[in-house]
């Protein structure tokens, strides 16, 4: 701006301050008093108390957690034809708990793609449930109740969804791309993409839901009762005495062998593939096969993908559009950073800071350039 002999514009008012935050971090109006109290406070840190004040508020997860459902395809319904009904708003309440309780983006994440290994791992740990409810993130996908499918054709589009999610919620990556042939544009081949594919093909899951009145459903699920409600989940808005089912992952105990599907045909076996990642990311070696393994390179200090693709989200939440304005694709189609270096800083100092999500958000409103007029 200097260069061109320009200087930033003036920081907002008082009110329109106020008001902008609010929205922003709640999407709430500022209360009366809220409002009187802080046009009355002429002490250098009255705004930070503001933002401290709304980043404690329980609306904080809940507007957080708008975004991150969209991302996720979250839905209360099957999708498809007949798009019945299903629990999927326990996983939903989770997601605000979590960012209400400032959970790290590296634990939102792992809880997500891999609660349930860890779970196995830690069956004596207070939050084993907690952890296995937040991997209904992978089953938020459409399930068809349509009679007379194929079951392995559809039980592939599932998978197919898990993987094409994930590249494109944590490493804004066009995996789908890969799906029938080796990647156009970005370097992720045809077998890469099934190698990443073989982290979501182990549920022990049928195509079928089951008709539009079954009772039944695809396993895995998770059943809540009134008594988790109280000590477990105390953060699932319950009503009812009802038990609740949510999907969740659990991988099979055979292992179920991965292949490349030529041209993406579910019944169009090529050579079996071994879990793995795309290389030109980061190389997966050392680290466990199996989606806690995917957390591990996912967080891997090597990865330069996972940080970057986070604080960029978190920028177009707050100012309408990422550095990078593709969020979900950093590859070559996508738009270049208008700002590298502020996006690389931000990444780093994200990492070094425990992947905290609050104060990521704090350093965001608290700004100048959030705190302009225009």
């Amino acid at each position: 701006m200097k260069s061109v002999g320009l200087s930033p514009s003036e920081q907002a008012s008082k009110e329109a301050l106020l008001k902008r935050v609010s929205f922003d971090l709640t999407g709430l109006p500022p209360t009366v008093e809220m409002q009187d109290a802080f046009l009355k406070d002429e002490s250098p840190n009255a705004y930070e108390k503001v933002v401290n004040q709304l980043l404690k508020s329980k609306h904080f997860g809940e507007k957080m957690a708008l975004n991150w459902l969209d991302v996720a395809r979250y839905a209360d319904s099957h999708g498809y034809q007949d798009d019945g009904l299903r629990t999927m708003w326990p996983w939903r309440d989770w997601v605000i708990h979590a960012f209400n309780s400032n959970y790290s983006y590296k634990k939102f994440m792992t809880w997500q793609l891999a609660g349930d290994i860890l779970a196995d791992k830690m069956k004596w740990h207070p939050k084993a449930k907690e952890m296995l409810l937040a991997t209904g993130f992978n089953r938020n996908h459409k399930i068809t109740q349509e009679g007379g499918v194929i079951d392995e054709e559809y039980r592939v589009e599932y998978v197919t969804d898990r993987t094409n999610t994930f590249g494109k919620s944590v490493l804004a990556l066009t995996l789908e791309c890969a799906k029938c042939h080796t990647h156009k544009y970005d370097p992720i081949s045809h077998e890469e993409y099934y190698g990443t594919f073989a982290f979501f093909n182990q549920v022990p899951e049928k195509g079928l839901f089951g008709t539009i009145d079954a009772s039944f459903a695809d396993p895995p699920n998770m059943r809540i009762k009134d008594e988790d409600v109280k000590s477990i989940f105390n953060f699932i808005n319950k009503k009812d005495s009802a038990k609740l089912e949510v999907m969740v992952m659990k991988d099979s105990s055979v292992l179920r062998p991965t292949y490349i599907l030529e041209r993406g045909n579910y019944d169009s076996h090529g050579k079996m593939v071994d879990f793995t990642t795309p290389k030109a990311i980061l190389n997966f070696k050392g680290y466990e096969k199996n989606r806690y393994g995917l957390t591990k390179w996912l967080f891997d200090d090597k990865n330069p993908l996972t940080s970057r693709v986070y604080v960029n989200r978190i920028w177009e939440q707050f100012f309408g559009r990422g550095i990078v304005k593709t969020t979900g694709d950093f590859g070559m189609q996508g738009e270049l950073p208008t700002h590298p270096e502020l996006l690389d800083w931000l990444s780093n100092d994200f990492k070094q800071n425990g992947w905290n999500i609050k104060r990521l958000v704090k350093q965001i409103v608290m700004s100048a350039t959030y705190m302009q007029s225009s």
